[in-house]
């Protein structure tokens, strides 16, 4: 470790893609790295949003996903493996390291830090509603190994019932809300309005619905960024055959310009196969001032106020989705107020107070301190 080093963080995450968990630990390890900690990355080649940060050492995963299922769960296997021996390997026993683990995946990592008796921190952004073996084992790991977990909302903190839990909400780069303030304009000049929806190309992120909302609205364009690749991208258009005003495009390294040409947010996941436990396209499609469309239920309710900045309504509600979009966008001055208080409530979710509630809680572990309540927008 450097003289001048505040302390050696080693951080894990399982799959390095461009998904929102990756995104948020990408802004944390800047940020440790600014507060003047030492950063080792464990995760996946990518690419993704923890690819090339300046500073980081990273120790790579062969981790990678598959469209076979067999394939995909040998090489998951392998890398808990190495998230088991790796870090046992790589620190002196007598080496002053904290685990900060990111979701519940690298489940191995958690065990290596319980194991050799370190301090285990984890970030969880996830809630499993469906819970298969090794998902129950994951939560089972994480109970047992855990000595502080930071949830990404207060749902998250009611639903994992977790005494260890604290809120610190995800957060935007100063750099992004400035590309947002840059690529704002006004959208009444126009010929066509535009609904968007970034998520992965799952049946439960309910891009089924929203293929039918875009059927019924005609007068409207669709677009749907999915974390997946150009084939799978058009097997998916042909399945539902995607009408003549919707789009999908596969995975996207900068995702502005969607943003940017758009007029409405929407998230179509389905509540009773998964809750959103925050939303982080949401958030930065409120930062472009585009009133959002959630379903009623996870962490989305912690950011989009009822007819203030969006709606929430249930996604099998297809018509009621139908009806508040047109509505939004035959109605000016409503979508007007709409779209300031977006604005107004993404800028609460800024970098710099996400990182020091974090550092926070990190500098409380390592003196032994009492706990930080800090990170909650107010």
């Amino acid at each position: 470790m450097s003289a001048r080093a505040k302390g050696r963080i080693a951080c894990f995450h399982l799959l390095n893609n461009y998904s929102g968990s990756p995104n948020v630990l990408a802004g944390v390890v800047e940020g440790l790295l600014a507060h003047g900690y030492e950063v080792d990355l464990f995760t996946s080649r990518g690419p993704g949003h923890l690819s090339g940060i300046r500073g980081a050492r990273y120790h790579h995963l062969a981790y990678s996903w598959h469209r076979s299922r067999k394939l995909t769960a040998a090489r998951y296997c392998f890398a808990q493996a190495q998230l088991l021996l790796a870090p046992l390997l790589t620190y002196r026993s007598d080496e002053d390291v904290l685990f900060y683990v990111n979701t519940q995946a690298p489940l191995a990592a958690a065990l290596a830090g319980w194991a050799s008796g370190r301090q285990v921190l984890y970030h969880l952004h996830e809630h499993y509603i469906v819970k298969d073996p090794l998902k129950r084992l994951a939560k089972l790991v994480k109970e047992r190994t855990a000595a502080k977990a930071i949830c990404v909302s207060q749902y998250l903190v009611d639903q994992e019932a977790t005494a260890t839990g604290v809120v610190i909400y995800n957060s935007l780069s100063d750099d992004f809300f400035e590309r947002a303030k840059a690529g704002r304009k006004k959208k009444s000049g126009k010929a066509r309005r535009c609904v968007l929806q970034i998520s992965a190309l799952r049946n439960y992120k309910g891009i089924g619905q929203f293929a039918e909302v875009a059927r019924r609205l005609p007068q409207y364009d669709f677009i749907l960024v999915a974390d997946a690749s150009a084939k799978e991208v058009a097997e998916y258009a042909v399945a539902v055959r995607a009408p003549f005003n919707m789009r999908v495009f596969s995975t996207q390294r900068d995702v502005h310009p969607f943003y940017r040409d758009a007029d409405i947010l929407v998230n179509m996941t389905l509540p009773d196969l998964c809750r959103e436990s925050f939303g982080m396209t949401i958030l930065e499609g409120m930062a472009y001032g585009l009133p959002a469309i959630v379903p009623p239920a996870g962490g989305p309710l912690e950011l989009v106020d009822e007819e203030k900045n969006g709606y929430r309504v249930d996604p099998y509600a297809i018509g009621t989705v139908a009806e508040k979009i047109d509505f939004l966008l035959t109605h000016d001055s409503v979508y007007s107020e709409m779209s300031r208080r977006a604005r107004e409530k993404a800028e609460r979710f800024d970098r710099e107070r996400q990182v020091a509630a974090i550092v926070g809680e990190i500098e409380a572990m390592r003196s032994a301190d009492r706990w930080s309540a800090g990170g909650i927008p107010r």
